[in-house]
C-alpha cells in the first residue's frame, strides 16, 4: 500500500483552517469530525469512491524530516494569522508525538458507509475520531474527504438517469430488447474532466449503470477486476452498434455534421440516406427527426427508427427528461436513441448537494452540535471491501426506494 506524506497532507489545506484551529488545542477528550450532506436529492445520494479518500487518511506516514520541512514553512508564513490575530500555532509537538509514540501513523479511527450506500440528509458518510491532542489534523482530513464529492455527484446524476431511462424502455421497447438499455448513455470528452483521476473515477462510476465510455483508463481498471466492457470509440460504443443489428461499418464513425453544412440540412440529408448519425442538443431539431424520420411500429406501438441517433450533449437530468417526454409524445422508441454524456453536464454545480464537515461530537457529547448526525448507516468495516457488484445492485435500486 502506498503510504502518503504528510506534507502532502498539509499543503491540501488551506493557511485560514490551520489558523482557526487554535480553539481545538485545549480539548483533551476524544473529537470526531462527520461528513454528510445538507442538500441530498429526495432519494439521497449514491456514495461511490469513498474508500479511495479513507485508505489516503490511513496511508499517512509522518517522518522526522518531513516535521522540519513543514516547520521551515509555517515558521516563514508570518502573514497567517488567527481569528484573534494571535500567532499561527501548527502542532508541531503533535506530530512529534507521533513519530515517537505512533510509528508515525496519524491514530485516526474512521468509519464509513459502504460504496453503493444510498444516504440522505444528516447521514454520515464517514466519521474521523482521534484524541483531542490531534484534532486538528482529524479537522485538515475534511480536504481530503471533500474529493468524494465529484464521484458520488456523478453516481448519484447518473443513477436519476438509469431510473429515467429504464421507465422509457420499459414503456417504449420489446422485452425481447430491454437489455440493451445498458449501452444508451455513452461517457466521453475525457479533457473536460478537472483531471484525468476525476474523469477515472466518474468513469467507473458511470459503468456502474451504462457499459458505453470511451474512457480508457476506467474500463481498464474495471477489467483488471474481472469485469468486460465491450470497446468503445468514435463516439459510440461499438458494442452498441452489433446489439441493435445496425448495418454498420464498425471501424467507420456515425455521420457527423460538417462545418460548412447547417445542422438541420445535415439531419434530412440523413433522413433521407437512412445513416446513423449525431447531432448536438436542440429541442426544435429533435422535433423534427420525430415528425419526419421513418421506422417500423414495434410490438408496443412505438416507432423503432431506420437508424441510430447520437444526441450528443443530451444529458442533464432536465435536458434528458424533456427529450425523453418530446419522443414519448410522438411514439418514438428508445431502441435507436443514444444519448450523450459529458462531464460539465454533471459537473457544472461544484458540491451541488452541499457535502459538510464539522464536528459533531467530544467523546460522546453531541449536544453542541446545531445538527443531529445520524450514524446508523456507518460500520468498522474497510469500504473497499465493497464488490463493485453490490454497488452496482444498490445503485440500480436507486429509484425504487
Amino acid at each position: 500500500m502506498q503510504k502518503n506524506s504528510i506534507i502532502d497532507f498539509f499543503t491540501k489545506a488551506e493557511g485560514y483552517k490551520i489558523s482557526q484551529a487554535h480553539h481545538l488545542n485545549d480539548i483533551k477528550q476524544d473529537v470526531t469530525f462527520s461528513l454528510y450532506y445538507r442538500n441530498a436529492p429526495v432519494f439521497g445520494v449514491v456514495i461511490f469512491d469513498i474508500e479511495y479518500f479513507v485508505q489516503y487518511l490511513e496511508n499517512i506516514i509522518i517522518k522526522e524530516n518531513d516535521i522540519a520541512v513543514l516547520k521551515k514553512l509555517f515558521n516563514n508564513a508570518s502573514h497567517i494569522t488567527t481569528s484573534n490575530d494571535r500567532k499561527l500555532s501548527w502542532p508541531e509537538q503533535a506530530l512529534q508525538d507521533i513519530v515517537l509514540n505512533h510509528e508515525g501513523k496519524i491514530p485516526f479511527r474512521i468509519k464509513s458507509v459502504q460504496n453503493g450506500s444510498i444516504v440522505k440528509n444528516g447521514q454520515a458518510v464517514v466519521t474521523v475520531t482521534v484524541p483531542g491532542k490531534f484534532a486538528i489534523l482529524a479537522l485538515l482530513a475534511e480536504y481530503v474527504l471533500f474529493e468524494s464529492w465529484v464521484a458520488s455527484q456523478f453516481a448519484t446524476k447518473t443513477a436519476l438517469l438509469r431510473v429515467e431511462l429504464e421507465k422509457y424502455f420499459k414503456e417504449s421497447v420489446d422485452d425481447d430488447r430491454q437489455s440493451n438499455i445498458v449501452h444508451k448513455v455513452h461517457l466521453s470528452d475525457l479533457k473536460l474532466f478537472q483531471s484525468h483521476v476525476t474523469a477515472n473515477r466518474c468513469g467507473i462510476s458511470h459503468l456502474m449503470f451504462f457499459n458505453s465510455t470511451d474512457i480508457i483508463s476506467a474500463m481498464y481498471n474495471l477489467r483488471m477486476l474481472g469485469y468486460d466492457f465491450g470497446y468503445t470509440g468514435h463516439g459510440i460504443s461499438y458494442a452498441t452498434l452489433k446489439l441493435l443489428e445496425v448495418n454498420h461499418e464498425l471501424t467507420s464513425d456515425f455521420e457527423k455534421v460538417a462545418h460548412h453544412v447547417d445542422q438541420l440540412t445535415f439531419i434530412k440529408e440523413n433522413i433521407k440516406s437512412k445513416k446513423n448519425f449525431r447531432i448536438k442538443f436542440d429541442i426544435n431539431h429533435i422535433e423534427f427527426i420525430c415528425k419526419n424520420y421513418t421506422g417500423v411500429v414495434n410490438q408496443k406501438g412505438f416507432k423503432k427508427l431506420d437508424s441510430i441517433i447520437f444526441i450528443e450533449n443530451s444529458c442533464t437530468i432536465e435536458r434528458f427528461t424533456l427529450i425523453i417526454d418530446l419522443l414519448k409524445l410522438h411514439k418514438i422508441s428508445a431502441d435507436r436513441i443514444v444519448f450523450g454524456l459529458s462531464p460539465p453536464n454533471f459537473l457544472s454545480n461544484a458540491n451541488e448537494y452541499n457535502m459538510t464537515y464539522k464536528l459533531s461530537k467530544i467523546n460522546d457529547d453531541m449536544s453542541f452540535s446545531k445538527i443531529a448526525i445520524d450514524e446508523s448507516l456507518l460500520n468498522d468495516l474497510p469500504a473497499h471491501t465493497t464488490s463493485y457488484n453490490a454497488i452496482k445492485e444498490s445503485c440500480i435500486k436507486y429509484g425504487k426506494i
